[in-house]
């Protein structure tokens, strides 16, 4: 892995870092990580890198791991990887949970295969919560679930949830979807338990990290998540209408999906275009908290590598 810190700066919003092993890491291989809001290119730099480093992705993304609804969760297309093997993507059955320590447990695996076979791992993707708990000792709380506390958040909608957590745990809500009602759900559990939700202690570091953070000029980034909204809807009502029997609700909101705006589409009480701002500012108003806590890891880990 001779080059490892080398940089390749096509995209200058890129702001490659490194920071040093810590005692934890020193037996795990290096990786690169590869962040930013959505629309930002993730998928298109992680190939980039890949190809020019000898490298293999593992996608970091929540709502990816599930198989199927390729275009509602802008799923790279087996065109656009060419030829970089992918791991983390479309792997999870619709209706299992798929937890944030489910997803260490098998990042690791991949990471450490992917450098078994002499490859770099490069870790892509835009789920802060499962970025923070793959980088960071003691990220996931052990904290058993509560049947009680959720029957009876269950009974909440979704909005009123997570502004409970803003309230009760800002940074963890800066970090989850406000449409992830099973992170939400899980959050305030956790905050019920603890008085709090712990962060992490930014100094034990569970990788050797080099960090590109994608930061497009915002303008920028407003017309790439519209372009990329108004190429996916119409996949994404054809993935709906298929699934509508098997997806029922509370699957979709432990997914994360929302699909209130499609359904409303759909029933004709909104036409295309209101569809597409509608979802576009939703994906804005996610990018925009994506941009703060990016920075905030981007700062983190400048300040390990001090």
């Amino acid at each position: 892995m001779g080059g490892f810190n080398r940089t390749h700066p096509p995209n200058p919003a890129a702001k490659p870092i490194t920071a040093p092993p810590t005692q934890s890491a020193r037996t795990r291989p290096p990786i690169l990580l590869i962040t930013g809001p959505t629309a930002a290119g993730k998928s298109a730099r992680a190939v980039e890198e890949a190809l020019c480093r000898g490298g293999e992705v593992v996608s970091a993304d929540s709502r990816q791991v599930y198989e199927g609804f390729d275009a509602t969760t802008a799923k790279i297309t087996p065109e656009e990887m060419r030829g970089i093997p992918h791991h983390l993507l479309s792997f999870v059955p619709l209706h299992t949970t798929y937890t944030a320590a489910d997803f260490v447990r098998d990042a690791d695996r991949a990471i450490a295969a992917i450098a078994a076979r002499g490859k770099l791992p490069i870790v892509a993707g835009g789920t802060m919560f499962y970025i923070h708990a793959l980088l960071w000792e003691g990220a996931l709380a052990r904290v058993p679930a509560d049947p009680a506390l959720r029957a009876a958040l269950e009974r909440r909608d979704t909005a009123s949830l997570y502004q409970e957590l803003l309230l009760r745990a800002p940074r963890r809500a800066a970090q989850v979807h406000p449409r992830d009602r099973y992170r939400i759900v899980r959050a305030l559990e956790i905050a019920a338990a603890l008085g709090e939700v712990p962060p992490a202690t930014p100094t034990a570091l569970r990788y050797r990290v080099a960090l590109i953070n994608l930061t497009p000029p915002k303008e920028e980034l407003r017309a790439n998540i519209r372009a990329r909204v108004k190429a996916r809807v119409p996949h994404m009502l054809d993935e709906i209408l298929a699934a509508k029997d098997a997806l029922d609700q509370a699957t979709a909101r432990r997914l994360g999906f929302d699909f209130t705006l499609t359904l409303r589409h759909l029933r004709g009480e909104i036409s295309r275009d209101e569809l597409i701002d509608a979802l576009s500012a939703k994906d804005w108003q996610y990018a925009k908290r994506q941009l703060r806590w990016f920075a905030r890891l981007e700062a983190a880990l400048a300040r390990a590598a001090s």
